[in-house]
């Protein structure tokens, strides 16, 4: 059968909107770092908002739980935890370094000072609550990311391509991807922690292209899996209705000294 020229240019279109959509985005900073070039990371946006799905890992199960992220990069951090659909199940706030963790079902609370959070029994006490989330704002070599974008001064390109550099804490490597840039994982050299990244796509607002942002993350703990973070929206400087970093403890909720399964 053949394919009248009036069919034949629409379907052409679509194949290569279709292409386009399946080709990974680049890194230009990553490409960079790859070829031993001074890069030049994306200025971060100065909050975002990203709707979420996490997935926790422990004990040969798994639970996940729909969460809004809030943030203003290093400086504040809000979770809201979603149980039935519209019912805030529990919410996470950090803070000019304090932090509390509310579970509203339970009707307890945590609450603690400096950027090492400990959320339930995920064991991610010793990475900074900045690396856990520091990705989604365009850095993506954690051990220092309360100092700024991109590894800290003296890193160094191994023959493997890979971009290794000393952190505060430890000694981390991050695996480029040599054709677009981006990072496969960073690793800490102790094997304590892992943090991989796949299913790529373009940022939001201006620097869309220049910072992509991982729509699948995965945290391990001397490689074992602990957390799953799949990323549905984010959107870069959101127009907030109303301030969106407190929480509040309800009267009557029981401290505790952490929250448990």
């Amino acid at each position: 059968m053949q394919v009248g020229p009036r069919i034949r240019i629409p379907m052409l279109l679509a194949a290569a909107l279709l292409a386009g959509c399946a080709s990974a985005p680049r890194y230009p900073a990553g490409r960079a770092l790859v070829d031993g070039v001074t890069p030049k990371f994306p200025t971060p946006p100065q909050s975002l908002r990203a709707e979420l799905e996490l997935t926790a890992f422990g004990g040969g199960r798994k639970s996940s739980v729909n969460a809004v992220f809030s943030c203003a990069p290093l400086s504040a951090y809000k979770l809201d935890l979603f149980g039935l659909p519209g019912m805030v199940a529990g919410g996470f706030l950090w803070k000019q370094d304090k932090w509390d963790l509310v579970i509203f079902d339970r009707e307890e609370y945590v609450e603690g000072e400096g950027e090492h959070v400990e959320i339930g029994n995920l064991g991610l006490r010793e990475i900074s609550v900045h690396d856990m989330f520091s990705w989604m704002w365009g850095d993506y070599f954690p051990g220092d990311s309360a100092r700024e974008t991109g590894p800290p001064p003296g890193w160094g390109r191994g023959a493997d391509g890979r971009i290794g550099y000393r952190a505060r804490e430890a000694f981390w490597q991050v695996e480029l991807d040599p054709k677009t840039g981006l990072p496969c994982a960073a690793e800490r050299a102790d094997s304590a922690f892992r943090i991989e990244f796949s299913a790529w796509r373009a940022g939001a607002g201006a620097a869309a292209k220049e910072r992509p942002v991982p729509r699948k993350v995965r945290l391990y703990r001397y490689r074992e899996p602990v957390l799953e973070i799949k990323v549905k929206s984010v959107e870069d400087d959101p127009n907030w209705r109303r301030e969106p970093f407190s929480i509040k403890i309800p009267k009557g909720f029981r401290r505790v000294e952490r929250i448990r399964e």
